[in-house]
């Protein structure tokens, strides 16, 4: 059974960091994600974020989820619209290997499936900058990248990540 696996990139105050974040390692880590999935699950508005991604990537369609579809039901997308067939999430779910990519920064759809206990698996990217509206550690990239993780440490209990920096 294909797992269903998502990627979040957080501010350290627990906002999405948008994808235009000009964060080189995260786009690049978000590419590769996005590569080896077996399909992508997403809503329409996502879809032009993800176009660039799966036409690098033959063998990676994107799902589109049916809104307000409590089996979470989904349509293929190909040029351009989704398909006229449904999916249930289950049939999607079939075969052996691989991983159900979820859109990034589709806070309600990743919501929804964690709510439904459907995660089996979460890579979480901690971006050392504040995106809520609280006061800001770093004003612009440049002041933070002057700044580079010596160790770090977790706490597998709480999930709890410790990063310890020190200016070059």
């Amino acid at each position: 059974m294909k797992t269903i696996h998502l990627f979040a990139a957080l501010s350290i105050d627990g906002i999405d960091v948008p994808a235009n974040s000009d964060c080189s390692f995260i786009e690049s880590h978000l590419n590769l994600f996005y590569r080896n999935a077996k399909a992508i699950l997403a809503e329409k508005e996502d879809i032009p974020l993800l176009v660039n991604y799966c036409n690098n990537s033959s063998t990676t369609k994107i799902y589109v989820i049916e809104k307000d579809t409590p089996s979470l039901r989904c349509r293929v997308y190909s040029k351009g619209l989704p398909g006229k067939v449904l999916y249930p999430l289950s049939k999607l779910q079939k075969g052996t290997t691989g991983y159900i990519a979820v859109a990034r920064n589709n806070t309600k759809l990743i919501t929804g499936l964690l709510e439904k206990n459907l995660v089996d698996k979460m890579d979480i990217y901690i971006h050392p900058v504040l995106e809520g509206k609280g006061n800001r550690f770093f004003s612009t990239q440049t002041a933070c990248s002057r700044w580079k993780v010596r160790r770090w440490g977790m706490d597998t209990e709480s999930g709890i990540i410790m990063l310890h920096y020190t200016k070059e």
